[in-house]
């Protein structure tokens, strides 16, 4: 059995512990990501769904002139 793992390169010890990542990290409202989530991305959405919306208005009033 091996206690003690290194690695050839560096000579240290492996970390054989695994890392966790944070799921439950808040975000601060005024740092950017707190800015993109807040402001940006629901523009971006709206703009979006105006833009398809006017298509299909377009699309359907065209059809009724014709």
């Amino acid at each position: 059995m091996i206690d003690n793992m290194l690695n050839p390169i560096t000579s240290k010890p492996y970390n054989t512990e695994h890392k966790q990542i944070a799921m439950n990290s808040k975000v601060d409202p005024y740092s950017v990501e707190g800015t993109m989530i807040t402001f940006v991305l629901p523009s971006l959405i709206a703009g979006l769904w105006i833009f398809y919306m006017q298509s299909i208005w377009r699309k359907r009033r065209t059809d009724r002139t014709s």
